[in-house]
């Protein structure tokens, strides 16, 4: 028999409004639930499941049963590692990963 998942629903655009206003206000260790968190980061949903499915960024998140959640902080942390004044700032960190020199 199949099993019957249940999606919730994007936050409203009021609730939204709220949590985005008072995201400065909340405590590094608030969780959110994945559907504000990638609201407040202007991403899908499905792309913050990917990037938690792949491991492929620095953004944690907290298992809470069968739901991911993210902390204010974490988001606070994410956001401050990826902000840039220009794009060689960008091409630096990228760069600043050893790169194996055995082919020269």
């Amino acid at each position: 028999m199949a099993k019957i998942i249940q999606k919730s629903n994007p936050p409203s655009s009021d609730n939204l409004a709220r949590v985005m206003l008072d995201f400065d206000d909340l405590p590094n260790s608030k969780l959110l639930p994945e559907l504000t968190a990638a609201a407040l980061l202007d991403l899908s949903p499905k792309t913050l499941s990917s990037w938690a499915l792949n491991g492929n960024t620095s953004l944690r998140y907290v298992r809470v049963g069968s739901n991911r959640k993210y902390r204010c902080g974490d988001i606070r942390s994410f956001i401050a590692a990826n902000t840039f004044n220009h794009t060689g700032e960008e091409s630096r960190i990228k760069l600043s990963f050893p790169i194996d020199q055995s082919d020269s």
